[in-house]
C-alpha cells in the first residue's frame, strides 16, 4: 500500500517520567466528564472520563497543566515530575462572569451581537487558517441501555449478546481508537487508524472516526439529518438570538459569554453557549445542544456538543482539543444514552505532506490494528476506563470466547433449530454456525397475493449461505423461490447462485435461471399487495404480466475506484400470457378489469404488436461511475464514504432471436445526484436518455418504458425517479427518448417559519419532470406536496398535488404517499 511509504511511525517519542492522575469534581461534588487537561503551550493532554477521572503521562521535569471545562473557571496548576506518580484531586467552580463594567439601555442592542458580527468577520479567516497540520486523535464511544422490553412485536429481546442485566439495562457498544489525522488546505481530509478495539469482538474494527465528528462551528452549517445553521454563519441572525452573559479573563485574555436564543424551536439551530475571544476574535469553546424538532432526528431527546479550542501557535493560531458529542433517544420502549468523545494531540504544523498523499482514500484502518494486547491500551490510552467500561471489557471477552467455541455454538444451534409451530407462518432459519453456513425458508405470508393473471398466488422464499472466512467476506450464496398461481395452476420456480470473493472491489460472479413471471415495463413499478387491494377491492388491474424462462450468467467487478462494470448474457424465452382470474369484492357491475395487454389501454394510438412466444440470446453491459468517490477501507473490506459526486450510469443491450428475426441495439444512459443546499434543504435529480438504434420484429417487452403511476395511494420511494400520474405504457417508445426528474426537499426551511404549523413537525417538498420520447408528445409534471406528516417517530405520510401536462391538455390529481418501515407502500 502506498500508503505505508507515506506515514513514519504513529506517535512522536518522548521520554515518560511519571503520570500525572486523579478526580475533577465540580463545587458540589459531582464529577465533571470530558474535562480538557493539558500542557499549557501544547496540544499534548488528555479528557476526563465521564466519572471526572484523568491520567496524562508527563516527562521529568516542570510542567504547567491547564485544566478547563466549558463554563467553568479554568486552573493552570504547576506540576513537578520525577519519578513517581503524582495524585491531583480538583475542584472546578462555575466561571464568575462578570457585566458590571458594561451599562445596557433598556432599548440599547446587547453586547453580544457586537462579539458576533466581529467572529462572523473572521470566520472564514480561521476556517482557512491553517494550511496544513497531523495531529493524533483517541476516540471513545460508548452507548449504553438504560431501558429495554424483553419483547417487541411478540418476539423475545433476550440480553443483546450478553449487554444487559437483569435490569435490562448495560453497555451495548464500547470502542476505542487510536488515528492520524492529516490535512491540507483546503479540503483535504484524510484519517489512518493504527489502534482499533471493540469489546466483545477481538476480531473487530471500531467505527469511530474523527471525519464524522469533524463539526466545525467555522463552516455556515453543520451536518446532522438536515443542516444545521451554525452561531456564526453569514446568516446566523436570522436564526439566533443572542446575549452576552458575561466576560472573565483566562490566561490574560478576555473570553465572551454569549448565550444562544433560538428565534425559532423548529429551526435549525442549536440551544446553549459559544465563548469568543475578545480581539483575536476566534471561537475559545462551546457548549451547544440541538432538540429532536430542530434537526429532525425524532427517534432523539437531544444531541449536546461540548469542544475546547486550545492555542497551539501564536497568536492566534487555535485548534480544537476536545470534542465531545453525547446522545439521548429512544422509541418502541428502548432507551438509550450514549457519547462519543474525541480527544486530539500532538498537532504538527510543519512537516510535509505531500500532494499525492491525498487521495480518494480518506479513512484507512491499517491491517493489525485490532492485535494491540491490553498492556499497550493501558499504556496508550489517554483517557482512564471508568469501572463500568473495565468490567464490559473482561465480560464481553470472555462471553466472546465462550460463544466462539464450535461445541458451544452447536449446542445453540440445535436449541435454535428445533421447528416451533410458529415458524410455519414466520418461516424457518437453520444454523451451522461452527461451519459458517445458514439456510432458511421465508415466510409463506410474505409473498400472497392476487393478479387477474394467476389469481391469488403465493410463493415462498428459499436461501442457503457459506462463508469461507469468520469476517463473511468470502462467500457463496444460493437463493431460489417457488410460486404457484391458483386460477392459472401453474407453477414456476427460479433461483440463482452468487459468488462474492471479497468486499474490497465488489467483484461477484453468478449464475441464474429458471421460471418467473414478470411486467412488461421493466422498472416494475406495481408492487405485489398494492396491486392486490387495488384488484381486490377496487377491481383494477394496471400491471401486464409476460411469462419468463431464463438461463443467464453475469460478472461484475469495480474496475478502478469509483468505476463499475457488469455483463449478463444468457438465454431468455418470453410467453404471452392472459387473463385467469375476475375476481373483487367491489364494483362487480359497474367495472371490468382490462386485458393483460399494455396496447389495450391505448385505443386507435399503436397498432397492437403481436406477441407469440419466442427465445433469444441477450447480452447486457453495464458501467457505472461515480464521479469523485471517496472511500473508506478496512484490511478486509471497501465502502463508499457518502462523500461523492454525480453518478453516471450506461446500459447497452443486444438481443439476437433463436428460430426467429429478433435482433435489437440499444443504449441508455443516466445521470444522477443529490445536492445540498445548506439550511435551504436539499435537491435530488434524475436525468436519462437512450435509443434504440437497430431494431428488427421488436417485442413488447424491449421497448422503452417508463416508470409511471396510476395509484392515488403511492410509493414516496419512488417519487426522485418516476412520474406521478403518467400511464405506464402510454409513452413506450422504440426510438429515443429524454426524461428529467427533479425535486426539493425544504427541509423546514418554509414551514418552520409558518406559526402554528410549524409545530407539526412538517416539511414542504417540490418538484418538476419532464418526458419526451419518439412518436409521442412532450409529458410534463409539476408538483407540490407535505411530506414527514404524521406524530413524532411516525412520519409515514405524504401529500402531493400535481399538475400533469400533455399535448396542451392540462390534468390536476393528487397523490397520498405511504411509508412503511424503511420503505413505502
Amino acid at each position: 500500500m502506498k500508503l505505508l511509504s507515506l506515514i513514519i511511525g504513529m506517535f512522536i517519542p518522548f521520554c515518560i517520567g511519571a503520570q500525572l492522575y486523579g478526580t475533577i469534581t465540580d463545587n458540589q461534588g459531582e464529577t465533571l466528564p470530558f474535562v480538557s487537561i493539558y500542557i499549557k503551550g501544547s496540544s499534548q493532554g488528555t479528557s476526563s472520563n465521564i466519572n471526572g477521572e484523568y491520567k496524562l503521562n508527563l516527562s521529568k521535569g516542570d510542567h504547567q497543566i491547564v485544566f478547563q471545562y466549558v463554563g467553568m473557571e479554568t486552573i493552570i496548576k504547576d506540576i513537578s515530575i520525577s519519578d513517581a506518580d503524582v495524585i491531583l484531586n480538583l475542584t472546578l467552580t462555575p466561571q464568575a462572569a462578570l457585566l458590571s463594567e458594561i451599562t445596557i439601555a433598556a432599548n440599547a442592542e446587547d453586547p453580544a451581537y457586537r462579539v458576533i458580527r466581529n467572529a462572523q468577520k473572521k470566520r472564514k479567516y480561521f476556517q482557512n487558517l491553517i494550511k496544513k497540520f497531523s495531529c493524533d486523535v483517541y476516540i471513545k464511544g460508548n452507548q449504553k441501555m438504560t431501558k429495554a422490553p424483553k419483547k417487541m412485536m411478540g418476539v423475545e429481546i433476550g440480553d443483546l449478546e450478553g449487554a444487559l442485566d437483569s435490569n435490562r439495562q448495560g453497555i451495548v457498544y464500547l470502542s476505542e481508537s487510536i488515528s492520524k489525522l492529516y490535512y491540507k488546505s483546503p479540503h483535504k481530509l484524510k484519517e489512518v487508524v493504527y489502534s482499533s478495539k471493540v469489546s466483545g469482538d477481538d476480531n473487530g474494527y471500531s467505527f469511530n472516526t474523527a471525519r464524522e465528528m469533524e463539526l466545525s462551528i467555522y463552516d455556515n452549517t453543520m451536518d446532522f439529518s438536515r443542516q444545521l445553521v451554525s452561531p456564526i454563519a453569514e446568516n446566523a441572525m436570522a436564526y439566533y438570538k443572542y446575549k452576552l452573559e458575561g466576560t472573565f479573563y483566562e490566561d490574560g485574555r478576555l473570553i465572551n459569554k454569549i448565550k444562544l436564543i433560538r428565534k425559532r424551536e423548529t429551526d435549525p439551530s442549536f440551544y446553549g453557549t459559544v465563548y469568543i475571544v475578545e480581539d483575536i476574535w476566534n471561537v475559545h469553546s462551546i457548549k451547544v445542544g440541538v432538540t429532536s424538532r430542530a434537526s429532525q432526528l425524532y427517534f432523539i431527546d437531544s444531541i449536546e456538543i461540548d469542544q475546547v479550542f486550545v492555542p497551539i501557535d501564536k497568536p492566534d493560531i487555535w485548534r480544537i482539543f476536545s470534542n465531545n458529542i453525547s446522545f439521548k433517544l429512544g422509541a418502541f420502549g428502548f432507551e438509550m444514552n450514549g457519547n462519543f468523545s474525541a480527544t486530539y494531540s500532538n498537532y504538527d504544523l510543519i512537516s510535509i505532506i505531500n500532494d499525492d498523499f491525498f487521495n480518494k482514500e480518506v479513512f484507512v484502518v491499517e491491517k493489525d490494528s485490532n492485535k494491540k494486547d491490553s498492556i499497550y491500551w493501558a499504556e496508550n490510552r489517554p483517557t482512564p476506563l471508568t469501572v463500568e467500561e473495565k468490567v464490559d471489557y473482561i465480560k464481553k471477552d470472555s462471553i466472546q470466547k465462550v460463544r466462539d467455541n464450535p461445541a458451544y455454538k452447536d449446542s445453540i444451534d440445535r436449541e435454535n433449530n428445533i421447528f416451533k409451530i410458529v415458524n410455519a407462518l414466520r418461516g424457518y432459519r437453520h444454523n451451522r454456525s461452527s461451519k459458517h453456513t445458514y439456510w432458511d425458508i421465508g415466510s409463506p405470508l410474505s409473498h400472497l397475493g392476487y393478479n387477474t393473471v394467476q389469481g391469488y398466488n403465493a410463493s415462498v422464499d428459499l436461501s442457503w449461505w457459506k462463508y469461507f472466512d469468520k469476517e463473511h467476506t468470502n462467500r457463496i450464496i444460493l437463493n431460489g423461490n417457488v410460486g404457484y398461481g391458483f386460477s392459472e395452476k401453474k407453477i414456476r420456480a427460479n433461483g440463482s447462485i452468487i459468488y462474492r470473493p471479497n468486499r474490497l472491489n465488489q467483484s461477484y460472479i453468478t449464475f441464474i435461471g429458471g421460471q418467473s413471471i414478470k411486467q412488461i415495463n421493466k422498472f416494475a413499478p406495481i408492487d405485489e399487495l398494492r396491486n392486490t387491494l387495488y384488484g381486490l377491492f377496487a377491481r383494477k388491474n394496471f400491471p401486464k404480466y409476460y411469462g419468463y424462462e431464463f438461463a443467464k450468467l453475469g460478472l461484475g467487478k469495480e474496475v478502478v475506484n469509483g468505476i463499475n462494470i457488469r455483463v449478463m448474457t444468457g438465454y431468455e424465452k418470453r410467453n404471452s400470457l392472459v387473463n385467469k382470474s375476475d375476481i373483487s369484492y367491489y364494483y362487480k357491475d359497474t367495472r371490468e378489469f382490462t386485458i393483460n395487454n399494455p396496447w389495450g389501454l391505448v385505443t386507435d394510438f399503436l397498432e397492437i404488436p403481436s406477441f407469440n412466444t419466442h427465445e433469444v440470446m441477450s447480452l447486457e453491459l453495464y458501467a457505472d461511475i461515480r464521479f469523485g468517490q471517496e472511500y473508506i477501507v478496512y484490511p478486509d473490506r471497501k465502502y463508499s464514504s457518502g462523500n461523492e459526486g454525480p453518478l453516471l450510469s450506461f446500459k447497452y443491450r443486444f438481443l439476437s432471436g433463436i428460430n426467429n428475426d429478433i435482433s435489437l441495439h440499444a443504449l441508455s444512459a443516466t445521470l444522477s445526484d443529490e445536492i445540498t443546499a445548506g439550511a435551504y434543504g436539499r435537491s435530488e435529480y434524475i436525468i436519462r436518455g437512450g435509443t434504440i438504434m437497430q431494431k428488427n420484429d421488436l417485442q413488447i417487452m424491449d421497448y422503452f418504458h417508463f416508470s409511471g403511476n396510476q395509484f392515488t395511494i403511492s410509493d414516496p420511494a419512488r417519487y426522485g425517479s418516476s412520474f406521478l400520474m403518467l400511464p405506464y405504457y402510454t409513452h413506450s417508445t422504440d426510438g429515443k427518448f429524454v426524461e428529467a426528474h427533479y425535486q426539493h426537499f425544504f427541509d423546514g426551511y418554509i414551514m418552520d417559519k409558518v406559526p402554528g404549523i410549524n409545530k407539526l413537525g412538517f416539511g414542504l417538498v417540490a418538484g418538476a419532470k419532464f418526458l419526451s420520447a419518439q412518436g409521442h408528445g412532450s409529458y410534463y409534471e409539476a408538483h407540490i406536496g407535505i411530506d414527514k406528516i404524521g406524530w413524532h417517530i411516525l412520519r409515514i405520510l405524504r401529500f402531493d398535488v400535481v399538475m400533469a401536462s400533455s399535448e396542451g391538455k392540462i390534468d390536476w390529481g393528487y397523490r397520498i404517499g405511504v411509508k412503511i418501515g424503511g420503505g413505502s407502500f
